[in-house]
């Protein structure tokens, strides 16, 4: 399997996040199956976006891991479930 994958899409309008991050959408024509495999496998990954308009040159993939800083669902939860006790713990409290 690759570990690149090279498409025609279209960027659909951006979302802006209140933590100054962007949420993209891209468009693709129909897709094989061979590209639609790959799409799946990359599902949940962290990796590079390299977006061009036509006839512009190719740039190069920087060689570090693409690295989000995201929290994984059990840190959200962990979190969650802190804020929740410390807002109980208040309410016990007042």
């Amino acid at each position: 399997m690759k570990n690149t994958l090279i498409l025609p899409a279209q960027i659909n309008p951006p979302s802006f996040r209140k933590d100054r991050s962007v949420t993209l959408k891209f468009e693709t024509r129909e897709l094989t199956p061979e590209e639609f495999q790959v799409i799946m496998a990359f599902q949940g990954t962290e990796g590079w976006v390299s977006f061009s308009q036509n006839k512009e040159e190719a740039i190069e993939v920087p060689t570090e891991d693409a690295e989000l800083g995201l929290k994984t669902p059990s840190e959200r939860l962990l979190n969650a479930i802190y804020v929740q006790w410390k807002y109980e713990s208040k309410q016990a409290f007042t």
